[in-house]
This record gives structure tokens, sequence and C-alpha cells, in this order.
């Protein structure tokens, strides 16, 4: 799991590298890189969640399609849902943008708690493989 979270993070790094290459000087500082970090792993955090807690609480063991559905169809729905204090997406400058990063952050923490509970494969929890008879060391 660490390998995929540092291939993400340096992924994301790349990624703020080239918008902010390629936008003009003054467009570039006024970047939000902050708060765009907190979105992408707040939804980075609920995909692992969501797959987490697919494994560990039902028998799909290959939760793939549903969780990047779900991890699609959740933030929209509750942008759509939530009253308009609680905004997900906010534009950059808006006098919301504080507030609703702050909702990402508290977001990324819960889906990360989420992760930590559900994320251990059912076999590990159960204390390892079992070992048959004769088998070497």
């Amino acid at each position: 799991m660490a390998v995929v979270w540092l291939v993400g993070a340096a992924w994301w790094t790349v990624v703020l590298g080239v918008v902010r290459a390629g936008a003009d000087p003054a467009q570039g500082a006024a970047l939000p890189s902050g708060g765009l970090t907190v979105e992408a792993g707040a939804l980075s955090g609920l995909a692992f969640a969501l797959a987490g807690a697919v494994v560990r609480f039902s028998e799909i063991r290959l939760p793939g399609p549903a969780v990047a559905g779900a991890v699609l169809a959740l933030p929209i729905t509750a942008g759509a849902l939530l009253p308009p204090r609680f905004a997900l997406f906010v534009p950059a400058g808006d006098p919301r943008w504080a507030d609703a990063h702050a909702l990402w952050a508290g977001i990324l923490i819960a889906v990360l708690a989420i992760w930590a509970v559900c994320g251990a494969e059912p076999r590990r929890r159960r204390g390892g493989v079992r070992r048959r008879r004769g088998e070497g060391v």
C-alpha cells in the first residue's frame, strides 16, 4: 500500500508542477495547491476507505468498479444535497474557500480513519495464513 501512496504523491507533484509551468506567473502564484491537495487526498482516501469497507463487510474481494462509481457519485451527490454553507466545490478566491477546505480536511480525516479500521485484509486480521503439516519453514 505504501508504494501506491508513494506513486500517487509523485504523480500529484508532477501534476501541480505541470499546471504551474503552463500558467502565467500571476496565475501560477495564485494556484491554491494546498487546498487542491486536500481535495485530491480526500477523494483518494475515499476510494481506499470504500474498497476496504467493501472487502471487509461483503464477500466481494475485488471492489474496483463499484468503488470507482461511488467515488465519482458521492462527492457530486453531497455537493448537490448539502446546504450552501457546506459547499464542497467553490472556486478559488471565493469567500467560502477556507470553509470548504476545512470540510474537505474533515472528510480526509474521516475516510483515513475508516480505511485504517477496514483496510486490513481478512486473512491478516485473523492471525495470518495457516500452514499445513509438512510445509517448509
